[in-house]
């Protein structure tokens, strides 16, 4: 079946700059991952010296995607003018990238951020520019030990209704790296490696002794796969977008409550090796375990919805 555009015609340059396909081979990107393979194969790296790389890596990686990231002003056809109720943005945002008339009140800043655990090399968010970095990687004295870390921010929302079920709705711009690499023969190891990255909306009630988790979503960004040491060296760069009702989570809320909604970046490094007689994996100084991953994310807004109001 012939295309709709005669053969004779040519494609307008229109046309063919719609087909440009976007670069697959990161130089940036390339460097540093081959400046963390080389950190973890030295025994004697220090910790700062890791986190160092890791911090340029994140600045680079999130700078990228915030240049990336195509803002969009919320309007109707009608232009309000008050902040809209449901639209939440970075503290150090430009308002007016979002609504043009009105400024947010500072309870419609983003005010919250978390990362787990506590000292995770390189991993950060900030509520300040709405980004989030993680990182974790086996480490070869426990390569048998499965290792993650989280970063998350999030908004406190106090509902206006008496109770009633509202959407988290964020947007989220991501990349990173899959890093996984077992070259350690002759030693022989039963059992694979998986890294996997993952997106979280989640939500907390405050009580008086804190916060209660009231529960949470989880969405998929990548994977590399189960990886044994049947598979060669492999790295797998990815780069993702979640927007709009498909990236969003529901809950019941009610007057007089404050809660803590958040999103949340994911990195799980998951081990199952051992020896080949099922002991725990130590990997020999010649040899290199480098299985590690890392996820940027830009948040550049969280929305908060009433779908349905139970009690005015």
């Amino acid at each position: 079946m012939e295309n709709e555009t005669s053969r004779g015609e040519s494609m307008t340059t229109e046309a063919i700059e719609s087909l440009r396909l976007p670069e697959t081979f990161d130089d940036v990107g390339h460097r540093l991952v081959q400046e963390i393979d080389a950190l973890i194969d030295r025994t004697d790296v220090a910790a700062a010296e890791l986190d160092a790389t890791l911090v340029t890596l994140g600045d680079e990686s999130l700078a990228r995607l915030i240049s990336q990231a195509v803002r969009k002003n919320f309007l109707d056809e009608v232009i309000w003018l008050s902040w809209p109720d449901h639209l939440y943005i970075p503290r150090q945002a430009n308002p007016r990238d979002y609504w043009p008339t009105a400024t947010p009140p500072a309870n419609h800043l983003y005010s919250e951020s978390w990362v787990l655990p506590r000292n995770s090399a390189g991993t950060n968010a900030s509520i300040d520019t709405g980004t989030l970095f993680s990182y974790s990687a086996l480490i070869p004295s426990e390569a048998s030990t499965s290792r993650s870390s989280t970063a998350g921010l999030g908004i406190i929302f106090q509902p206006d209704v008496g109770m009633g079920v509202v959407r988290l709705q964020p947007e989220a711009h991501c990349a990173g790296v899959l890093r996984t690499a077992l070259e350690f023969f002759p030693q022989i190891a039963a059992g694979y490696v998986n890294v996997e990255v993952e997106l979280i909306l989640a939500a907390w009630v405050k009580t008086a002794a804190g916060l209660s988790f009231l529960g949470s979503s989880v969405f998929s960004v990548a994977s590399s796969g189960r990886r044994d040491q049947s598979f060669g060296a492999e790295r797998r760069p990815f780069q993702a977008t979640f927007k709009g009702p498909g990236f969003s989570t529901s809950f019941t809320v009610q007057r007089g409550q404050s809660y803590l909604f958040g999103v949340a970046n994911r990195i799980k490094v998951t081990s199952t090796l051992t020896t080949s007689s099922g002991q725990p994996l130590v990997i020999n100084p010649a040899g290199k375990l480098n299985v590690w991953g890392y996820m940027s994310c830009f948040v550049p807004h969280i929305s908060v919805v009433v779908e349905h109001v139970i009690v005015p």
